[in-house]
């Protein structure tokens, strides 16, 4: 374990630049671990470590500051996810005043090309990520289904990777559609 302590004083960036080799895989693991996304544990970490390069803080335990900070950002990705559930809720209630015809048959084909995709996953994948979508937990999942917490992650990054892929389409009319509705 190494502790820096930064200082204005000393030599600031190589002690960034050894901190940040250091503790840069395990911060990426533990963020992917607690929020389920290879590509959010990325932004978390590198956004961390971007506002302590921006503000040069001292910092006396590394390791514990660190992870300290980590914690409370993988907190405030939560909360923000909370946030955009509870607003996508609302906009599903209060839609269907404002849903012409049109925005309804949008809104199927956007479903539609949906479901298509998931159907297209594999069985195991398509197990684990309609799990997920029922709010199960990873180690929920990886019980049921007899398989460990690595595989689980795998199928379900595989899933979202392809649905990511295959239906940016259908994600771009649906922020269409809700744009149209608020302006």
């Amino acid at each position: 374990m190494m502790n820096f302590t930064f200082s204005k004083k000393s030599d600031w960036n190589h002690s960034f630049s050894e901190i940040y080799k250091q503790y840069y895989v395990s911060m990426i693991n533990y963020a992917r671990f607690k929020t389920g996304n290879l590509h959010v544990a990325e932004d978390l970490v590198h956004e961390l470590f971007a506002d302590i390069f921006a503000k040069k803080e001292t910092i006396q335990n590394a390791e514990t500051y660190l992870f300290s900070a980590l914690k409370n950002r993988i907190l405030n990705y939560w909360r923000h996810q909370e946030v955009i559930r509870a607003y996508e809720s609302k906009i599903l209630i209060e839609a269907p005043d404002a849903v012409t015809p049109h925005h309804s048959i949008e809104l199927k084909d956007i479903m539609n090309n949906v479901h298509a995709h998931v159907k297209s996953l594999s069985p195991r994948c398509k197990k684990v990520f309609n799990l997920k979508r029922e709010e199960y937990s990873n180690k929920e999942i990886a019980t049921e289904l007899d398989i460990s917490l690595k595989t689980v992650e795998a199928h379900y990054t595989r899933a979202l990777n392809v649905l990511k892929d295959r239906v940016v389409i259908s994600i771009i009319a649906a922020l269409h559609f809700v744009q149209s509705y608020f302006y």
